[in-house]
């Protein structure tokens, strides 16, 4: 058939929905795959129905819509090749997924299906078990690099050592051997929360982390910003700039407390964690000495209905200045704020003089 053509491709999520001719022509497909020299699971080959039929169906009894998926590619009605996506199912992990048994039938091979099965298992990973990361093992030396590199994997680690001691029924391989040598395995990595060629899992984690770093801008930096320049026409030109650098200087540290706090989140989605960091330095920001008072001015902004009187008592000087004084600002050297000018003399204070 064309090298091109695409394959049928069918996700079977429970035992219920495999047939007994589609579990045969799974162990089919695997022991013609294993006997052809593929790296399949089985380092001895050759091997029949009595020693593949066991393991297949330890695969199927563990499908589970959220943990264990089987995708079949079949090409005009046939089986041609499939793959077992898994869950990791421990909690720190739990965003990881392992693709399991991949395999083209060995008469099927070169006409894109094996490309096509990675393709919609990592669309699946992505789109529906909403996974982060994929990870695979492969055999090394048998030109997997190659293949799982044009698809855009990255190898991250090997393991280098042989098959498992000699045994009576498989003795050490001699150096003529034709039995494929399992001697080293590769590791493969994608990231699959994009859209883009798949990646190394430090691109998936730093991605996230830069969308999460976006908006954690919008809720520290962007909407009090807006609010800052609100205040800013509400001044009318009167001494905006001291005020605006103070405010600007103590988003800019907010921010970069939110940082820290997100590189210590994990979870998802990642506006919510920018919101649950912004919400947490908001509120350390608003008991931390300095910078408490300028924290909580926006929120008298919002109590008063305006712009609030402004009481400082740095110095001894229990004065106040309204909105219309010419060095109205807030500093870290201000304390409460009121929102008539009567309630701050009541409290003691006096007018500054302009």
């Amino acid at each position: 058939m064309p090298r091109d053509s695409t394959p049928d491709l069918v996700q079977i999520t429970s035992l219920h929905d495999v047939t007994a001719g589609l579990r045969q022509e799974l162990i089919d497909c695997w022991i013609a795959v294993t006997n052809a020299g593929g790296a399949a699971g089985f380092p001895f080959p050759p091997v029949g129905c009595q020693d593949v039929a066991p393991v297949a169906d330890k695969v199927l009894d563990g499908l589970d819509p959220q943990r264990s998926r089987l995708l079949v590619a079949r090409t005009d009605g046939v089986l041609t090749g499939w793959a077992v996506l898994n869950r990791d199912p421990y909690r720190l992990v739990r965003h990881w997924g392992t693709v399991h048994h991949l395999q083209t039938h060995p008469d099927r091979r070169g006409q894109g299906i094996g490309a096509a099965l990675v393709h919609e298992l990592r669309r699946i990973a992505r789109d529906e078990l909403g996974l982060e990361q994929l990870h695979l093992a492969a055999r090394g030396g048998q030109g997997l690099e190659e293949f799982y590199g044009r698809l855009g994997w990255r190898e991250i680690g090997r393991w280098p050592g042989r098959t498992p001691a000699r045994s009576r029924r498989h003795p050490r391989r001699g150096p003529h051997d034709p039995r494929p040598a399992l001697i080293r395995r590769i590791r493969g990595i994608v990231a699959t929360q994009v859209n883009q060629p798949v990646n190394l899992i430090i691109t998936s984690r730093m991605r996230s982390f830069q969308r999460a770093s976006a908006w954690l801008a919008v809720f520290v930096v962007g909407l009090p910003v807006l609010g800052l320049v609100a205040v800013i026409v509400a001044l009318r030109g009167r001494s905006w700039v001291p005020f605006s650098m103070l405010y600007l200087v103590l988003f800019m540290l907010a921010y970069l407390a939110g940082l820290i706090l997100l590189a210590l989140l994990r979870f998802r989605p990642d506006w919510l964690r920018a919101l649950v960091a912004a919400v947490a330095v908001y509120a350390i920001v608003s008991v931390t000495p300095l910078v408490d008072t300028m924290a909580r001015y926006p929120y008298h902004v919002v109590r008063c209905g305006g712009l609030p009187v402004v009481a400082s008592g740095f110095a001894a000087a229990m004065s106040y200045d309204v909105p219309g004084d010419e060095y109205y600002a807030v500093t870290p050297f201000d304390g409460p704020f009121f929102c008539t000018e009567k309630e701050a003399e009541a409290a003691g204070f006096h007018h500054s003089v302009s």
